[in-house]
This record gives structure tokens, C-alpha cells and sequence, in this order.
């Protein structure tokens, strides 16, 4: 009896951690669904690989892993498609699936039009879209390169996917490698779109370190993309008026993103996840104006996890796990006055390091950062410079300390007591454990503070805010802190920005039974009442919510327990 029950609890507690996916999948040419391949292949650490083939009718069903998983249906003959990173957990239930009949198009040369998706175009020499012209590639379109080719933009190039249709530009061989393909350049005054694409296989390493996507010059819109298995940089931009890349995935690259030269005017990187990096994850050149680094998570990367030449800003990202080499640092500033403002930075040699060069004369401002867990510097300089400022950090469990010698007078010397009575140097520099909920990035409160951590309400008062309050380091503490005499808690909300579905996680023992969303006028939008309070909740906002910012509450027994900003693209 005691065996059983042991074997019984064994089976139901290997149950909680499981899905139960169902759905059907069907051929557009034949009633005989029953060779379709079905494969859930792991997004998420705790995923487990899966492959299934559906019954005769269509019908499927399967247990998986918790997770987020890329579902992957495919039959020879047919069209392949793609769930790009669905979080499998409980009972559910997919959208059916309906493989589109093959037809394979060859294509070379001067292209402009409209690619769709009910072709399959394989490349067999360089694609030119010329000056003045256009074209357009449909969501869940499938490019494959049959050599070393590339495609030159000198007009306008509009690939726009979306999240259930990437765009896939990618090797036609059956076993790919990171160099069987040219890349995507873009040239002259062309104001082109990558948007939901996938972009592999391509760019062989080279002496101008071009990347898989090369922007010599326009106006590029890099958004949504995953771009990866490359020789080169995933992302190059040369010269340009305005670039935007923003919420990227760039992995299994030389380097993530490289930017500038004499004319680049304006950048924004930001929201993007760069890992697994060979070298440096984000690098921006000389003499590159209004550029700005914000909101990136940069980790597992061999040198630098920024590196920067210029005066720009280095806002809010999270850097860590970069190479324990001895010159490796988390942000390496080059040159010029960055201001280097409310990052996380942890388990890197430094954590900021500084350049010895009187010809570039790199003056970093190092203001509210959390700098902790390194294995050399909080700060360390080369040579000669110094910040010029440095204040409103927290520095934590660096094990060479907060810096070599060239740090300004009074800094790390505890002489005074910060705002919340924190012991402090004269620059309300503090030194105590920053008590993040989480270290692990697959965490959803991955680098949140929690609410008793001594960085909350310690930055720099002068910083604008988001939401809730000048908190050191690059996250938040969630919202605001109160409402009247109501203290309210910390839950993650993602993704943010959100398209189809948003979720909410609560801390270990808080629950909630209700969701509203509110537009910046104060105008109730959508609400959402469970039937039991919960902890873990995925909503559906596509059809409920327009795109723009709302602020969100979430309540239990009609109390609000927390609020934010979401983003809905």
C-alpha cells in the first residue's frame, strides 16, 4: 500500500508540472492529415522536446513540459508553419493549422512587387530592389538561399510579419551553417521595414565586420525580428538618418548590434535580448549623435557587453554574464561622456570599465547602478581617466573592490547617510545587498528589487521615472508603491510591449481575480474577472485592447494589489 501511494504521488506531482496541448492540423489538398509532422521544440529552459504526428481526422493531443516552446507543423510537399514562442501551461487548446500546398518560385535579380506566402521563393542569385521601387514580402513568407547571395536594397524594402506569421529569410540547405548566405543591405534614401522576421544562416565573416543586416545608409525600422546562427554581427549600421532596433532577439552571433560612423544621426537600440555572443553584444562607433542604448538584456558574451566610443545615453539595460577575461567588462566606455544611468550589471569581470586614451578622453557619468557579484571592479580604469561622476550607485560583492585608483575623491569612503538613512558616501553612493527577487533570467521577476531592498528609492531624484519610484539599477520595483495607506506588491507583467497575450505573475502566496485597463485619460477599456483568484494568469488583449499605453490594475477581492504601464503594439 505504501508503494502505491508513493507511485501515486509521483504521478501527480510529474502533473503539475505539465500541459496537455490539443488542436488538429489539416492539409489544404487532402483529407489525410496523418503524416504531418508536429514538433514542440523548447524555447525555455524547463521545455522539453517533443514530436507527434496527428490522427487521420486531424486531431491531436499531447503532454508537455511547462514551457515556451516554438510549435513546428510540416509535411514534404507542404508549407512549413511556425507558433513562434507559445507558453505551454495547463490545458490548452491551439488555433488550428492548415499546410499550405508548395509552390517553389525561383527569383534573382531585380525584384519589386509583392512576395506572398503561397509560394515558397528560392534565391539563385543577388536580389536588387532598385531606387524608387518597392517590395513588399507578406507575412509567413519563406525566403531560402541557394547560395552566397545577398539582397541589395537601393529602394524600399516592407517585410512585415507578425507574431503567428514571420517572414523567414534563410539557407536552403538541409544542414545549415552560419555562413550560407549573403546578408540584407540596405543603401541610399529607403525607408524600409523588418518587422516579425527571421533572419539566419547568413554573412561569413569579413573585414568590415558587415552583419547579417547591413545598413549603410536611409532610414531602417528593425523591430521583432529574431536574428541568429551568423559568422558576423547580427546587425550593422553604418550611416543613416534615423534607425530603430527595438525588441530583437540576436543570438549565436560574432557580434549583436554595431553602429555608427561620421553620419549617423540618430539611433535608438532598445528592448532588445542579445546572448550568446562571441564578442561584444551592442558597440556604438565614434561621433554618433542622439543615440540612446536603453532597455536591452545583454548576457553569456565573450568581451564587452557595450561597448561605447561616444556621448550617448546607457539607460536601464541589464548586463551579465560576460567572460571572465581580464579585460572583459560589462559596459566599456571608449570614449566620450556617456551617461551611464540605472543599469544592472552583475557576475562580469568589471562591471564598468574605462579606457586608458587621451585621444578619445573617455568621461563616463556613472549615476544609480547596480554594480554587484563581479569578479575584478565595480569600475575600472586602464590608465589615466576617470568619471566624472559617480554617484547614487549601489556597489555590492565586487571582489576586487568598487575601483582601482582613479575614481573621484570621497567615493566609497562611507562619511554620511542617504535619504532613507543608508549609510552612504558623500556622493549617496550605497554598499549593502541589493536583494534582487531573482538572478535567474527566467524568472519573471528577473532583477526586480523587492520591497525591503536598499535601492529602492535611492537613485539619483533627478531621473525621470517610469512608474513608481527613483529606484537604483535598471528595474523597478513595479508600479506605484501605495495607493492611500494600501501597500501594493510586485508582479510581473509580460511581454511588455505585448501583441496577442500578456502575463501576469504574482510573488510566491499573493493571488488575484481581476484585471482593468485604463487609457491615459482615465477611461475604463477592457476589464477581466477570473472565476477563482490565482497567481499566474495569460490574457488575451488582441481583440480587447488598440494599440498605445494603458495602465493596468490588478485586484483581489476588489482591492488593487498592483499597477503599471503596458505597451499594446
Amino acid at each position: 500500500m505504501k508503494s502505491f501511494l508513493i507511485i501515486l504521488s509521483l504521478i501527480i506531482s510529474s502533473g503539475v508540472q505539465a500541459a496537455n496541448v490539443a488542436g488538429n492540423a489539416f492539409l489544404d489538398n487532402n483529407s489525410n492529415s496523418e503524416n504531418i509532422t508536429i514538433t514542440f521544440s523548447p524555447v525555455s529552459p524547463g521545455a522539453v522536446f517533443n514530436q507527434i504526428n496527428p490522427i487521420v481526422n486531424g486531431a491531436y493531443s499531447t503532454t508537455v513540459e511547462n514551457g515556451v516552446y516554438n510549435v513546428i507543423f510540416e509535411q514534404a510537399g507542404y508549407q512549413t508553419y511556425e507558433l513562434m514562442e507559445v507558453f505551454l501551461n495547463g490545458n490548452i487548446t491551439l488555433d488550428d493549422v492548415t499546410l499550405s500546398s508548395v509552390n517553389v518560385q525561383e527569383i534573382s535579380g531585380e525584384i519589386t512587387g509583392t512576395l506572398n506566402s503561397n509560394s515558397v521563393y528560392k534565391v539563385v542569385g543577388d536580389i536588387f530592389v532598385p531606387t524608387g521601387e518597392i517590395l513588399t514580402i507578406d507575412p509567413g513568407t519563406e525566403i531560402k538561399f541557394d547560395g552566397y547571395y545577398t539582397i541589395y536594397v537601393e529602394g524600399t524594402l516592407i517585410a512585415d510579419g507578425n507574431e503567428t506569421n514571420y517572414i523567414r529569410f534563410t539557407s536552403n540547405a538541409n544542414f545549415p551553417t552560419n555562413k550560407d548566405w549573403g546578408n540584407i543591405s540596405f543603401y541610399g534614401n529607403t525607408n524600409s521595414i523588418l518587422n516579425y522576421c527571421i533572419i539566419e544562416y547568413g554573412m561569413e565573416e569579413n573585414s568590415q565586420n558587415d552583419g547579417l543586416v547591413t545598413v549603410y545608409d536611409g532610414n531602417v525600422t528593425i523591430t521583432n525580428n529574431e536574428i541568429r546562427h551568423t559568422e558576423e554581427r547580427g546587425i550593422r549600421v553604418y550611416e543613416s538618418g534615423a534607425a530603430n532596433i527595438s525588441n530583437n532577439k540576436i543570438y549565436d552571433c560574432r557580434g549583436g548590434i554595431t553602429a555608427g560612423s561620421d553620419n549617423l544621426n540618430s539611433i535608438i537600440i532598445e528592448e532588445n535580448e542579445i546572448f550568446n555572443i562571441a564578442q561584444i553584444g551592442i558597440a556604438v562607433s565614434v561621433n554618433v549623435e542622439h543615440a540612446v542604448v536603453r532597455h536591452n538584456k545583454i548576457y553569456n558574451v565573450g568581451i564587452y557587453g557595450i561597448q561605447n566610443w561616444s556621448s550617448i545615453d546607457i539607460y536601464r539595460n541589464i548586463v551579465f554574464n560576460v567572460s571572465d577575461a581580464t579585460f572583459s567588462s560589462g559596459i566599456f566606455v571608449v570614449g566620450g561622456q556617456p551617461n551611464v544611468t540605472n543599469n544592472t550589471i552583475f557576475n562580469t569581470r568589471h562591471g564598468i570599465g574605462i579606457y586608458d586614451s587621451d585621444f578619445f578622453e573617455p568621461n563616463p557619468k556613472i549615476n544609480s547602478n547596480i554594480i554587484a557579484y563581479n569578479s575584478g571592479y565595480a569600475i575600472h580604469s586602464e590608465g589615466d581617466p576617470q568619471p566624472q561622476f559617480v554617484a547614487y550607485n549601489l556597489f555590492y560583492n565586487n571582489a576586487m573592490g568598487i575601483g582601482n585608483n582613479n575614481l573621484p575623491a570621497g567615493v566609497g569612503v562611507i562619511a554620511t547617510t542617504n535619504n532613507n538613512g543608508i549609510d552612504s558616501d558623500v556622493y549617496y553612493n550605497i554598499f549593502s545587498n541589493p536583494e534582487l527577487e531573482s538572478l535567474d533570467p527566467t524568472n519573471p521577476l528577473f532583477c526586480y528589487p523587492t520591497a525591503t531592498s536598499d535601492a529602492v528609492d535611492a537613485a539619483d531624484p533627478s531621473i525621470p521615472v517610469v512608474d513608481g519610484h527613483a529606484d537604483i539599477g535598471a528595474v523597478e520595483l513595479g508600479g506605484l508603491l501605495a495607493i492611500g495607506n494600501q501597500q501594493l506588491v510586485s508582479i510581473a507583467v509580460y511581454p511588455n510591449p505585448a501583441g496577442h497575450f500578456v502575463n501576469f505573475t504574482a510573488p510566491t502566496n499573493v493571488q488575484f481575480d481581476q484585471i482593468d485597463f485604463i487609457d491615459l485619460q482615465g477611461r475604463s477599456i477592457f476589464k477581466q474577472k477570473l472565476n477563482i483568484p490565482v497567481s499566474n494568469f495569460q490574457l488575451s488583449i488582441a481583440e480587447n485592447l488598440s494599440p498605445g499605453v494603458y495602465i493596468y490594475t490588478v485586484s483581489n477581492a476588489g482591492k488593487i494589489i498592483s499597477k503599471g504601464r503596458l505597451l499594446k503594439n
